[in-house]
């Protein structure tokens, strides 16, 4: 897989439960060397690319309307 061209295209490759299952076994080459998808989780997203203005922890617990006051 040529991952330099896709990231021309997409910032990041959004990883599925029906993908997960269809690269089980599979090893896929990059400049760095191997990247063995087994390590990638059912809804990752690999990031090809940075595509945010910053970066700050997200938000930790229920969303605050949801909290009983």
């Amino acid at each position: 897989m040529d991952w330099e061209a896709v990231s021309a295209e997409v910032d990041g490759v959004h990883l599925t439960a029906r993908a997960a299952a269809a690269v089980q076994g599979w090893k896929l080459e990059s400049a760095a060397g191997i990247v063995a998808p087994s390590f990638w989780d059912v809804e990752t997203t690999v990031w090809l690319r940075w595509a945010f203005e910053d970066a700050r922890r997200a938000p930790q617990g229920p969303p605050r309307d949801l909290i009983e006051r």
